[in-house]
């Protein structure tokens, strides 16, 4: 099935193809550019949607899933937030970050 991601910040939009874990990792390296550049950027990847924002380098936010500090970017995923790397890590099988905390 051929998928497609859809980056959106202030000055425009980038489309990519998320079709493979390959494509998704590029989406996220993208996402992490552009919400460096612009402050925050919108992802989309099929119909699945998450934030992706600057870090205001707050203590005590950590990363859902590796417990890290967050750091220069956050992911905002269903009510959860991801660092860059999880996220990446997470692209092999993105329909499960957008499933709801257990």
């Amino acid at each position: 099935m051929f998928q497609i991601a859809k980056i959106c910040f202030d000055a425009g939009a980038l489309l990519m193809p998320a079709n493979d874990p390959y494509d998704r990792e590029l989406v996220f390296e993208q996402a992490d550019f552009y919400a460096r550049r612009h402050g925050s950027v919108d992802v989309q990847i099929g119909r699945s949607a998450m934030r992706a924002a600057r870090s205001a380098d707050r203590p005590g936010l950590v990363c859902a899933h590796c417990h890290e500090p967050l750091r220069a970017v956050i992911f905002h995923v269903a009510e959860r937030r991801f660092c860059t790397q999880c996220v990446k890590r997470a692209a092999r099988r993105v329909d499960q970050l957008f499933r709801p905390p257990h």
